[in-house]
């Protein structure tokens, strides 16, 4: 039986010859990492919380089994786990799970090491992210009472209680694509889950399904059989 594997768009894709640069405005935010590779980082253009809706990062008393991601290419990961083991709806995690912007439904929480690269890259100095002098919440837990935040006042980490309020930036990765029919999954990189766009994880054919791989990326394809 012929199967037919169609690649949505949310992959990312850049342009053979294209030069990008940290603080570029690109596929719906602000690059603030670009790993070498015609790959990176991309920050949200704006914080996904209000001074009058800040969102605690949730499930109190119990520790997310994977959710201690600390470097570079573990938010999404992160994230996942946090979906999977807190149901609350309205977390720092889930908001970003769940939003859709510039085209793009990839974005996710990032670690407290990527919270770090954000403030060092686009919040000091010039403040090309537009980033309040606050905490901004990670996606990387500290047990099962505290979580990890990072200070973009004077750039530290820290950590909170779980019940604690505090900013939200989500973030989303993308990669060098030059010619989108010839993609091949990298041998380079491994898929460590895929899920539905209920957040379950899933390998049923014949519907949209997010593949997160251990260097941060992210693909939606549906495969059709």
């Amino acid at each position: 039986m012929r199967k037919l594997l169609i690649i949505l768009l949310c992959s990312p894709m850049i342009v053979f010859g294209q030069n990008l640069a940290v603080g570029d405005t690109y596929e719906g935010g602000i690059i603030f990492y670009l790993d070498g590779n015609g790959g990176g980082l991309i920050a949200a253009p704006t914080d996904q919380a209000t001074v009058n809706d800040f969102p605690d990062w949730g499930c109190i008393g119990t520790a997310i089994s994977g959710a201690d991601g600390l470097i570079l290419g573990t938010g999404a990961q992160n994230t996942i786990d946090i979906e999977n083991g807190c149901t609350t709806s309205g977390t720092a995690a889930d908001i970003c799970s769940n939003l859709v912007l510039g085209g793009f439904s990839d974005w996710f929480l990032p670690s407290i090491g990527e919270l770090e690269i954000m403030y060092l890259n686009i919040g000091t100095g010039s403040n090309i992210g537009n980033f309040v002098s606050t905490k901004y919440w990670s996606s990387t837990e500290k047990d099962d009472t505290y979580a990890w935040s990072w200070e973009f006042s004077s750039g530290y980490q820290d950590y909170n209680s779980k019940t604690s309020n505090k900013y939200v930036r989500a973030i989303r990765a993308f990669s060098n694509i030059t010619n989108i029919n010839e993609q091949q999954i990298s041998i380079e990189k491994k898929i460590i889950k895929i899920f539905d766009v209920f957040g379950r994880e899933s390998n049923n054919k014949n519907q949209p399904l997010f593949y997160f791989y251990d260097d941060g990326s992210v693909e939606k394809k549906i495969i059709i059989e």
